[in-house]
Parts: structure tokens; C-alpha cells; sequence
């Protein structure tokens, strides 16, 4: 921040405050500016920044915006309560019929490298968006079992793909928009609704995508801008049956056969530079356990992985989750709900 140039710090909560040293009691609501020695002004105080704090944590909410998005699907905006507005932290385009995160839509900042460490992983939130399905239920890894023995019509099978309390052989909450993206503790904890989430195979999510993370919050300190960063989901997952057919994976199967919460056959990641309008698409199957990738988890002909020179990973490892990459008008040809962005060239 500039000198002089002046921010509103904001404490949503019911009785919520302001907290600064030596500086009195506050609002909810409080202006603020740098001054020319590194300080932050206060309500007739002087303070450092990290001496700046809210009475207790604010707490976030996943609301509907009434915009619709991708096919006509539910847009979900999180983020936090003031008193004459709701502010976004990032939105999400959900599926309401089957109950699936289509994909998040967040802005990395180019201070992300200050970003708050070590902040608690508060228990995943459904909102009002899952009607009666249990979904905290659904990704324990006892009912993962059974519900996959279930599709596949084999305990047997099933125990091939979930181990309960195994380190990677289950379903995890695989973020989209992820906690490490956001600068801000009570932005990090607001990532955890399930309107943020889909079913991500755990080698995939502490493997490749994990590191597919970490290499675009990388890009964006080494440019030195903010990115703008779409992370999405596309088809549903399958494995062999007892039958030796291939069968859909959902989470949730109900008495009548009713299915939702599937398992994507991938996770995708476009970044976008706003200040250049270069983007790329990145893709990561989500099904460490094919011995080879079937044509049907491509979103696009060439892949241009090798043109990345931000992205180093070992892409072709399906146990980690085989990765490639899409310019993005050839990915939006398949992937048609992601929103028209300009792209002019490669993000290289």
C-alpha cells in the first residue's frame, strides 16, 4: 500500500469489532492508512499491522448471488457479512441436481507469499446446498467401501481402491479454490464448504495436484501480479465392476438407485494473467488406477505442458495423476460451461 492511501478493515459477526493496541474501542467497521513510517493509522492511533485484529474470528457464509453459471447452474459466492454488503472471498458454479462443484473462480494475489501459516482446518461446511444427503458421512472412508462395493457389486473390488485408514487409498475433499491461495486466515477457513470441493482420489491430491498448487502460487510471486485462477471438474470416474464393465463412481447411491456427489474423471486449472491475457489450461486425471489413460479423459489434441516453464512436475505418473495441458480455446471446446475469457496467448 501506498502512503496515504486509505483501506476499511472489517470485523462481520454479530457484536463483532475492531481490535488494535493502543488504540480504544473500535467498530465493526473501521477506516485505516499507511502513514509515511510503515505504520498503520487507526482511529487516532498509530499501530503495526499485525497488532490489528478482529474481537473474535469472523466467520464466513456461502450464499446464492441469483446469477446462474455454466449450464444454467446455481452461482455461490463465499464470503463475509458487512452490514450494507456481502463480500465475496471467491465464488463457485454448482450443480444443484447432482450435486457437484463445477468449478471455483479466485484471484491470487501477488503477496501471496505473506500469507498467514499455520491457520486451523475448521470441519468441512454443507451450507443449504445438499437437501437431506449426508455428505460429511459420504467421505468417510468406511462408507466410501461400501458404497463402492456397492457400484462395482464386489467387496472384494472395493477393497482394491479403499483401504480405511490407509495414507492413500480413499477419496478426499479436493479443494478447488485451495486454502493455500488466500492471504488472509479467515479467507483460508472460508474454503472449506463443500460447494468447494469434489472427490479427489488421495494420490492424485497430495501428488501431482498438490504440486500443480504450489507451482502457480510460484508463478504469481515470480511475476509479481495477481493471477486469476479458474479450477474446475469435468465427467464422472470409472472403474471395472464384477461384471467387467465400467461403472460411474458416486459418492452417494441411494435404495432406488438415485446417484450424486460423482467422482470427476479430472480436475482442471486455467490460469489467467488479467494484465496480458495469456492463459493455459492444466489438467490432472482424477484415477490412479488405470494402467493407461483412456482417450476419454482428454479434454484436447496437443498437449503444451512442455511450454510451460513455470510448471515442473512428473506429468506422466499416473500414480501421482497423470497431468497435461491445453491451450484454453482448445479445452473450452470440450469443457463448454467455463466462462469466455479473452485469451491471446500461451501462459508460458
Amino acid at each position: 500500500m501506498a502512503t496515504g492511501e486509505e483501506v476499511r478493515i472489517f470485523c462481520p459477526g454479530s457484536g463483532n469489532t475492531v481490535v488494535a493496541k493502543s488504540a480504544g474501542g473500535l467498530g465493526a467497521v473501521v477506516p485505516a492508512y499507511c502513514t509515511s513510517s510503515g505504520l498503520v493509522h487507526i482511529d487516532k492511533a498509530s499501530v503495526n499491522a499485525p497488532d490489528i485484529s478482529c474481537k473474535r474470528p469472523p466467520r464466513s457464509r456461502a450464499k446464492e448471488t441469483g446469477n446462474s453459471c455454466g449450464r444454467n447452474n446455481t452461482e455461490v459466492a463465499i464470503g463475509f457479512p458487512m452490514s450494507s454488503a456481502f463480500v465475496p472471498s471467491f465464488t463457485t458454479c454448482f450443480d444443484d441436481q447432482h450435486k457437484e462443484a463445477l468449478y471455483a473462480r479466485h484471484t491470487i494475489p501477488s503477496a501471496i507469499k505473506t500469507a498467514a501459516k499455520g491457520v486451523s482446518r475448521p470441519p468441512f461446511d454443507p451450507g443449504n446446498f445438499y437437501d437431506a444427503i449426508p455428505v460429511n458421512e459420504l467421505y468417510k472412508q468406511t462408507t466410501q467401501l461400501d458404497t463402492l462395493a456397492k457400484i462395482l457389486n464386489s467387496t472384494a473390488l472395493a477393497g482394491k481402491y479403499i483401504k480405511p485408514n490407509s495414507a492413500k487409498k480413499f477419496l478426499a475433499r479436493g479443494h478447488l479454490a485451495p486454502k493455500a491461495d488466500f492471504v488472509y486466515a479467515p479467507e483460508q477457513r472460508a474454503t472449506f464448504y463443500y460447494v468447494n470441493v469434489a472427490p479427489q482420489w488421495m494420490a492424485f491430491n497430495a501428488g501431482n495436484w498438490n504440486a500443480i498448487e504450489a507451482a502457480v502460487r510460484n508463478l504469481v510471486d515470480r511475476l509479481g501480479r495477481d493471477l486469476e485462477v479458474f479450477t474446475g471438474t469435468y465427467g464422472v470416474s470409472t472403474l471395472p465392476g464384477a461384471d467387467g464393465e465400467q461403472h460411474e463412481l458416486h459418492l452417494y447411491v441411494d435404495e432406488n438407485g438415485n446417484r450424486a456427489v460423482p467422482v470427476p474423471k479430472v480436475f482442471w486449472k486455467v490460469v489467467y494473467d488479467p494484465a496480458t491475457r495469456a492463459g493455459v489450461a492444466v489438467v490432472g486425471v482424477n484415477n490412479p488406477h488405470v494402467s493407461a489413460v483412456p482417450k476419454d479423459y482428454f479434454l484436447c489434441k496437443n498437449d503444451v505442458c512442455p511450454k510451460l516453464r513455470w510448471l515442473n512436475i512428473d506429468s506422466r505418473k499416473i500414480s501421482k495423476g497423470y497431468v497435461y495441458c491445453c491451450e484454453v480455446e482448445d479445452f473450452r471446446k470440450t469443457v463448454d460451461y467455463f466462462p469466455e475469457i479473452p485469451v491471446d496467448s500461451l501462459l508460458t
